[in-house]
């Protein structure tokens, strides 16, 4: 429960952005660039407001985000902190909009695609779905803004190091970390090389993919260090020779050894419910 002296804080910082009731609206021009200020304009949407540390979250009134904002704005905070502590950036120095909507339809409505999760660098923004049976992936998507924003846009291939450092910095997926279910599908033998999803990345099944480059990413950081981590994404793959001293496939061998080595798992992986339900 949250303690009774936070809350005269938290309500003096909500910022109503015009819903139609009376008063002035927020002057959003100068204030919200491209997606954030169509977002904030749609006609289909009414968003109230709140203003954190280093991001401002909007909901819509009567939805399960309105009903959990508080916490919502804690865990933003939160994975804003941890995605900078992992780029080793102190500050950032600029709000990211953070918005929630329902569903996968509404998504769709704001951003084009009906995903549950987007980053839109350009305009600072991240939009997330959030409901009771589907945890918003904050964490995932700042770690994109704050990557592509600090780091710059990744060498190509792209979405290998790109999904699979927010992948990594997010942490798990369900009730399990990423490496407990990586080591479980290597078992099973069902992961194809790391050559064919970093040159054909979206040709793969999107949950596989993601947990594997998640894993290779978070060992090419734990093994080698950031430095590393960065040239590779400034550099692209074919300089992986130079950076780490071996081959995409010796990499692959490596990595794979690291992770067969041991268990954490107490108890079985339900794989089923993780491709029925995914990592929310």
């Amino acid at each position: 429960m949250i303690a009774k002296r936070l809350i005269p804080a938290l309500l003096a910082s909500v910022v109503f952005v015009s819903d139609g009731s009376a008063g002035p609206p927020v002057r959003r021009n100068d204030e919200f660039t491209g997606m954030a200020q169509a977002a904030l304009s749609h006609p289909d949407f009414v968003w109230k407001s709140i203003k954190g540390d280093g991001c401002r979250i909007h909901y819509q009134p009567g939805s399960f985000a309105a009903r959990h904002v508080v916490m919502l704005l804690r865990s933003a905070e939160r994975s804003i902190e941890e995605s900078l502590e992992f780029l080793e950036v102190e500050e950032y120095g600029r709000r990211i909009e953070i918005f929630y909507v329902n569903s996968r339809e509404e998504m769709k409505k704001l951003v084009g695609m009906g995903s549950t999760g987007f980053a839109d660098s350009e305009s600072n923004s991240v939009y997330l779905v959030c409901k009771d049976d589907w945890r918003s992936f904050d964490q995932h998507e700042i770690t994109h803004i704050l990557s592509l924003t600090i780091w710059g846009n990744p060498h190509e291939p792209v979405e290998w190091i790109r999904e699979g450092l927010a992948v990594y910095v997010d942490g798990r997926c369900g009730q399990y970390t990423i490496n407990d279910l990586v080591r479980y599908v290597l078992e099973e033998d069902e992961f194809p090389s790391l050559k064919t999803v970093i040159f054909g990345f979206r040709e793969q099944n999107d949950l596989i993919a993601y947990l594997k480059c998640g894993s290779v990413v978070g060992y090419i950081y734990e093994t080698y260090g950031l430095e590393a981590l960065r040239k590779l994404w400034d550099e692209g793959v074919e300089n992986v020779q130079n950076v780490l001293g071996m081959t995409l496939d010796e990499l692959e061998a490596e990595w794979r050894a690291h992770i067969l080595e041991g268990s954490s798992l107490e108890t079985d992986v339900d794989w089923k419910a993780i491709e029925d339900h995914g990592c929310g």
